[in-house]
Formats: C-alpha cells, sequence, structure tokens
C-alpha cells in the first residue's frame, strides 16, 4: 500500500552504487599486513607510512617483523588466563541466549508486530526505541558478566 516508489528507487540505487564501487575500489589501500605477507614489504611500507606516519610505521613493521606463535584450537577454546576463559564463556553464553531466545527473529518482525496494535508512525518509533534498548542491554550486561 504505497511503497511501491521505494521498491523502484532502491531497485534504481542498485547500478549507480555498483559502478561507484567499482570505480572507487582501485583507490582504496590494501591492507599493509596483508601486502607484506605476499612478499611486497616495500608497499606495505609505502602504505603504512601513508596511513599512519613514519615513526609509527617502523615500530609496527618492527612488530609484525617477529615470528608469530600458532596455536592449536584446543589452545583457542581452553584459553590460559582467568579473564580469557570468562570472556569466552560470556560469549558462548550470549551467543547462545541471542539464537536461542529468539530475539534476532523478534526484532526482525518488531514492526509488523507492533503495527498491528498502533498506527505505522508509533510503530516505527516503538521499533527504534525497543531495538536500541535491546543492544544497550545486550552491550552492558556483556561488560557486567565479563568484569
Amino acid at each position: 500500500p504505497g511503497y511501491g516508489w521505494r521498491y523502484m528507487v532502491g531497485i534504481g540505487a542498485i547500478t549507480p552504487m555498483g559502478a561507484m564501487l567499482m570505480l572507487l575500489l582501485p583507490h582504496f589501500l590494501e591492507s599493509p599486513r596483508w601486502t607484506m605477507l605476499q612478499g611486497q614489504r616495500e608497499q606495505a611500507e609505502a602504505d603504512l607510512r601513508l596511513l599512519v606516519g613514519h615513526d609509527e610505521a617502523r615500530e609496527m613493521l618492527q612488530e609484525w617483523g617477529r615470528p608469530v606463535p600458532l596455536c592449536t584450537w584446543a589452545e583457542v577454546l581452553s584459553p590460559k588466563g582467568t579473564w580469557r576463559r570468562q570472556s569466552l564463556r560470556v560469549a558462548v553464553f550470549i551467543m547462545a541466549l541471542s539464537l536461542t531466545g529468539g530475539i534476532g527473529t523478534t526484532t526482525v518482525y518488531m514492526g509488523t508486530i507492533f503495527a498491528t496494535d498502533v498506527n505505522l508512525h508509533e510503530a516505527a518509533k516503538m521499533t527504534s526505541i525497543v531495538g536500541g534498548m535491546r543492544i544497550v542491554v545486550q552491550t552492558v550486561s556483556s561488560f557486567v558478566l565479563v568484569d
């Protein structure tokens, strides 16, 4: 009911946005770390100096030159240190709660659910408020559980 023009504008915006992305993409810098790992150290140094300056680039390159210790999945899933284990447990708990609690599905359909009881303007406002509150509650609970 009255949304047809929005779909036309959205579909019409796909081609210009794609063209803009294709034109701008070659001008973005590749990750200096990735460039260095590909064996292009000089290019990585130049990109890094452009991004962070000469002194910080030198420090970062020295740090990147050190060997990186490898670890197994067992070490990832059972980290040493109390705070790391607690952080992992909290992350898994919050992820499981989000997946099993149905909050993702409810959030997606929240506007439709609210629109059955109030007008569309109020439904949009309520969706924004409740969605924002959900994010704040999840963030605060994450910090409380980790600390």
